[in-house]
């Protein structure tokens, strides 16, 4: 474990833990009911494996207005993560930026099939 690491995640769960406390506070959030609508709509769009654990803490994180970042290889499924707040907040809009034409057109196909 890289120096610094284990103080970085405790402050990072120390946020999450902060922000779902005040989310609750203030509107009711319930993080296991919105963890879970997610997850059973990305199943049923997709009609494929259920969505990765890292995905949906990251979709969470955005509903609780958290910065966000993701690394991961080709093909991982980081465009999903941002997605996936749509699925519980249908009137908002998500702006996907592609650096590669090939993959814009990807993802633009995806999306549409997605609604």
């Amino acid at each position: 474990m890289a120096p610094g690491h284990s103080r970085l995640q405790d402050y990072k769960n120390y946020k999450w833990s902060q922000k779902n406390l005040e989310a609750s506070r203030r509107t009711g959030y319930d993080s296991k009911s919105s963890r879970a609508l997610p997850s059973s709509e990305f199943i049923r769009i997709t009609g494929g494996p259920s969505a990765y654990t890292w995905q949906i803490d990251m979709a969470e994180a955005l509903l609780l207005g958290l910065d966000c970042s993701v690394i991961a290889g080709t093909g991982a499924g980081k465009t999903m993560p941002f997605v996936m707040p749509l699925f519980i907040e249908r009137e908002k809009c998500v702006l996907v930026i592609s650096p590669l034409n090939a993959l814009e057109e990807d993802q633009a196909e995806h999306s549409t099939l997605l609604g």
